[in-house]
């Protein structure tokens, strides 16, 4: 009855093809939406969040009634306000966004990065795959140029060497020292390949509270 039914099937196919055409690809379309959506569910609701304490995260970000945004990125003054004056969190964390051209390892390259206060690692709890994170002075000016290299970045470019800690490469044309190697959970953001301290114009903001 199977084969019958099958052969059936396919006469009514062969019949009308451009309905079967249009069947086909309507289950297509729902196969991949279905997908996409268990995807974002999945990464959003159901897998945990690769931080420590998630429950104890906000972000937070400025906002402006007067000119309708009800959402924006803050400047670096008043982050750095915010974060003197703060009694209310452990610790504050930024990080914004930036694009880095790198050379001197093989054929040059244009990568997405983040340039990311030292603190975040800490709000976050995370740590570096290899070699270390960021230190508070290498947030001050003048600090000699440093840079983690993203997790994707480290294996697809690099071959995951774990010499790789330590060594120069030229960002932006400018020698800068890799000291560690970032987790792939810091990709939460932006999906980043190169990460530098301090934070840019426009950081979000990553609070911790007591």
């Amino acid at each position: 009855m199977l084969f019958a039914d099958i052969r059936h099937a396919l006469r009514m196919m062969r019949r009308a093809p451009l309905f079967t055409a249009a069947v086909i690809l309507t289950v297509m379309l729902a196969i991949g939406a279905n997908t996409t959506i268990f995807s974002v569910v999945n990464a959003v609701l159901l897998r945990p969040v690769p931080f420590k304490q998630p429950s104890r995260l906000v972000q937070v970000a400025e906002k402006n009634d007067k000119l309708n945004l009800p959402t924006f990125s803050s400047s670096i003054p008043n982050f750095v306000s915010w974060r003197e004056q703060s009694q209310s969190f452990q610790e504050l964390g930024a990080i914004g966004f930036n694009n880095y051209t790198l050379t001197g390892t093989g054929e040059p390259e244009q990568l997405s990065g983040n340039r990311i206060s030292p603190a975040l690692t800490r709000v976050l709890g995370i740590s570096a795959l290899i070699g270390r994170t960021f230190s508070d002075a290498e947030e001050k000016p003048g600090a000699p140029a440093v840079a983690m290299i993203g997790e994707g970045l480290w294996k697809r470019r690099f071959g995951a060497d774990r010499g790789l800690v330590g060594r120069t490469v030229i960002l932006d044309g400018a020698p800068t020292t890799v000291v560690g190697v970032a987790p792939a959970a810091l990709n939460l953001f932006s999906g980043a390949d190169i990460y530098t301290p301090p934070c840019v114009a426009q950081p979000i903001l990553v609070f911790r509270s007591p």
